[in-house]
């Protein structure tokens, strides 16, 4: 029902005055007056007291009324003038009230489908809105000993690790980051398309975020980065790199390795970094005087096994040389071979035992 008139200026009198009102308020309507003059309060609601204020008097008329003597003669001229004359006397009797508590006004079905269907309604543009502004992300994952090498829309090129998720963006948009979600281990080669070093537009930026907020900004740069076991550790090979926290932040030189722990960024020298050093040309893990304890969470991360040594002596010897990370069972034997231990296997859990 169109709600065309201006309830704005509307007096008690004027509402009981009202032939719709009336026919609503002595619960005369039908639901499309309900829906209606409910949607009158919504569209009015410095109004919402008045109007029950009036709902009520009518409704007290009315029973008035229909009390007195039925005996009483009426005229067709009398009448009207005894109404008025009435909801007069109750305007004036409502002025000395005490305004009374909101009623509770039962909601028809009807009203409550026209709700429904507004939120309905709403929420059909809100989607539409996000499916045209919003760009959709493709998300790659690697298993087991897997690698993957993926060209992204602006020809960057990320060499994915064995289990690890990679989201990117389908399209990139001018004047929009280049923003990449990262979970495991990646190396990145990023197109340069920044111009002025000394000035960097939002178009510019290519951020990689990892876990636990942190996040690593470049312009066009290699680098690689390892975020597994509750930190992460990016090394520069060219270009530049900020790495950022809530917190704190740090910029990388070429050759410099950054690793992030409990929201803290530090740079960490080149033996600490040898334990994660591998060659993205073969898929190999390179050890160069590194523990064993390092090597088996590399493998474990690589190949998805649980390795467990019976003796805690074998974690902290160093070992050299290379470990294939796509070929599991010669990996495992090399490593057996070189820590002198004996491999006991129960489907995806390794233990290294004394022979």
């Amino acid at each position: 029902m169109n709600r065309d008139k201006n309830y704005s200026d509307y007096t008690l009198y004027d509402f009981l005055m009202d032939a719709h009102f009336k026919k609503w308020a002595t619960q005369e309507g039908d639901d499309r007056d309900d829906a209606y003059w409910l949607g009158v309060m919504d569209d009015y609601p410095a109004k919402r007291q008045l109007i029950l204020s009036a709902r009520k008097t009518a409704r007290s008329l009315k029973n008035s009324r229909s009390g007195k003597n039925t005996s009483s003669v009426k005229t067709a001229n009398t009448a009207p003038a005894l109404n008025k004359a009435a909801i007069w006397q109750q305007i004036q009797e409502h002025k000395q009230e005490p305004s009374a508590p909101a009623m509770v006004v039962r909601k028809s079905r009807l009203t409550v489908f026209y709700r429904y269907a507004a939120v309905v309604a709403v929420i059909g543009i809100a989607v539409m809105v996000w499916f045209s502004t919003s760009v959709p992300y493709i998300t790659v994952t690697t298993g087991n000993a897997e690698t993957k090498t993926l060209v992204l829309p602006d020809h960057s090129v990320v060499q994915l690790a064995s289990n690890s998720t990679l989201r990117y963006p389908a399209k990139i948009r001018d004047h929009e980051a280049r923003e990449i979600f990262l979970s495991g281990t990646a190396r990145f080669q990023v197109v340069h398309l920044n111009r002025d070093p000394l000035k960097v537009s939002e178009g510019e930026r290519f951020i990689v975020h990892l876990a636990h907020k942190v996040n690593v900004e470049v312009l066009g740069t290699t680098f690689s980065v390892d975020d597994r076991r509750g930190k992460a550790q990016v090394n520069l090979e060219s270009g530049s790199v900020k790495i950022y926290t809530q917190q704190q932040q740090l910029l990388l030189k070429p050759g410099e390795t950054a690793e992030t722990q409990a929201n803290q960024v530090k740079r960490i020298s080149v033996q600490q970094h040898r334990a994660l050093k591998r060659s993205w040309q073969q898929p190999e893990l390179l050890m160069d005087r590194i523990t064993v304890s390092a090597v088996i969470a590399a493998l474990e991360d690589n190949y998805g096994l649980k390795i467990r040594v019976e003796d805690p002596q074998v974690l902290e010897k160093q070992l050299d040389g290379s470990l294939p990370l796509n070929d599991e069972h010669r990996a495992l034997r090399i490593l057996s071979s070189i820590t002198g231990t004996h491999i006991d296997r129960k489907l995806d859990s390794i233990t290294l035992s004394k022979p």
